[in-house]
């Protein structure tokens, strides 16, 4: 099935068009900050090896856990710039279902953005 059969969470839909319609880098820059202040704190003792972030040069860790069958996500880093990432990330799929976002993590490979 396409991508066009399948949207996108409206959520993470709204966070690719925002970016989409922003042109001037600096502005990207600080819109991918704002995210910063969107991250769930995750717990001193969740910053362990298994839910690090592989390959990042920063310290990345996300942790996943379901609730009433539907996906939450926490995370922290010890820089900005991935924060922002995570908070992205998680301000456009915190709450989906299981479905919903093993769907998204199809089309989003999938997707040019």
């Amino acid at each position: 099935m396409s991508s066009a059969a399948k949207p996108l969470p409206p959520s993470l839909e709204q966070i690719i068009q925002r970016f989409q319609q922003i042109s001037e880098p600096k502005r990207r820059y600080e819109y991918l900050l704002w995210f910063t202040k969107r991250v769930p704190e995750l717990p001193e003792a969740e910053a362990v090896a298994e839910n690090k972030v592989p390959g990042c040069v920063s310290q990345v860790y996300i942790t996943a856990a379901t609730h009433n069958g539907k996906v939450t996500f926490q995370g922290r880093s010890d820089a900005q710039i991935p924060k922002g990432l995570v908070g992205l990330l998680i301000e456009g799929l915190n709450g989906l279902s299981l479905m919903k976002f093993s769907n998204s993590r199809q089309i989003l490979f999938n997707r040019q953005v």
